[in-house]
């Protein structure tokens, strides 16, 4: 036998013995219920029969801050029968902090009105509702989620997401990727590995326990933002990223025998301003020093109540650039004050598409 394919064979040997291993003290470590399940429900026995509920250690492994410094744990809870009955119309809803309902909590989220207004108009059924969505999640984390759904007799994916898809987990504008933007097969091998116990064994402390534990302040939230070109190259792969996982859900949906319904993302165009801001990469020093100049003259004058001023000062700022959702915003409120509606959503429009 040659020596080289000797050497090979051992080289096999040797790697599967290397996985066996590993696979022993995976087993091992899950037997002893080390460490923390990221799945995405945990199924639960009770006298009434077996439940599943929402597990908070599958949303946590999206993000490097501790969930509850923007989100009530109370709201991303929720529980279903694992028997279905015949008459339960179940609806799982997906999405980010609009669909959830916060702010201010899941009290007012759109699909409990929607639930009251079915219940009414259908007495003899049973709609039981269960809200997936989170606040910061986007389709990544709605992806993974559906997943698991699509097991459970659903009868309708309600999905209303994407306002999270550059800031949330694995987006470009998120400093944990740094300005780049990962495959999916990339970013599904990473988290079925942050599942493993032996991974969270090498951590010292398991994630979800370590951050919980964590006491931040809100601004630490916006810190790991970062802005990134709308037009570039990670923007559309972040956008093609959606796509493919929005895609996914509903063939999830259509494969388990339900609708997917996909809606538009709620957005709050007047009250909500941008969080991060930034001039496009391609500007020059000289009309970066022209817009800055024109950018404080107008948030002078509007500081001094000279709307009409500092309105003529960032129409001359957004001719040398107009990619700074700031900027556009605030043209927007000013020209909402001033009554021109119109002309006033055209630039919240864009200062929401920029941000």
């Amino acid at each position: 036998m040659p020596s080289a394919f000797k050497w090979l064979i051992g080289l096999a040997a040797a790697g599967m013995g290397a996985a066996l291993l590993l696979l022993a003290v995976e087993s091992a470590l899950r037997w002893a219920n080390f460490g923390t399940s990221t799945d995405f429900l945990i199924r639960r026995e009770t006298d009434s029969g077996a439940w599943y509920t929402s597990n908070r250690a599958f949303y946590q492994q999206f993000f490097n801050l501790p969930l509850g410094a923007i989100v009530h744990w109370d709201d991303l809870e929720f529980s279903f029968p694992e028997n279905k009955s015949p008459d339960t119309f179940r609806v799982f809803v997906f999405g980010g902090s609009a669909a959830n309902g916060t702010p201010p909590d899941s009290a007012y989220a759109f699909w409990r009105a929607l639930q009251a207004m079915l219940e009414d108009r259908f007495p003899g059924r049973r709609f039981e509702f269960c809200c997936v969505a989170s606040p910061g999640a986007n389709s990544h984390v709605m992806a993974a989620a559906a997943r698991a759904c699509a097991q459970h007799q659903p009868d309708l994916f309600l999905i209303c997401m994407g306002n999270n898809e550059f800031i949330g987990p694995f987006g470009a504008g998120s400093s944990i990727t740094s300005g780049y933007q990962p495959s999916i097969p990339r970013i599904r091998l990473q988290l079925m590995i942050r599942g493993l116990r032996l991974y969270q064994m090498m951590e010292g402390v398991t994630r979800f326990r370590e951050l919980t534990a964590r006491v931040v302040s809100p601004a630490d939230v916006w810190r790991y933002l970062t802005p990134i070109d709308p037009d570039g190259e990670p923007a559309r792969r972040v956008l093609g990223n959606f796509e493919q996982n929005l895609r996914e859900m509903a063939a999830l949906a259509d494969h388990s025998g339900a609708a997917a319904l996909v809606i538009p993302p709620l957005t709050n165009l007047k009250d909500w301003p941008p969080l991060v801001s930034a001039l496009g990469k391609n500007i020059s020093p000289r009309a970066r020093a022209e817009w800055e100049t024109f950018w404080r003259k107008g948030q002078e004058k509007e500081s001094s109540g000279d709307e009409a001023g500092a309105l003529e000062a960032y129409r001359k700022a957004a001719e040398i650039d107009d990619r700074h959702a700031e900027l556009c915003w605030r043209i927007g409120q000013l020209l909402l004050k001033n009554g021109n509606p119109r002309e006033a959503k055209q630039w919240l429009v864009r200062a929401r598409d920029r941000d």
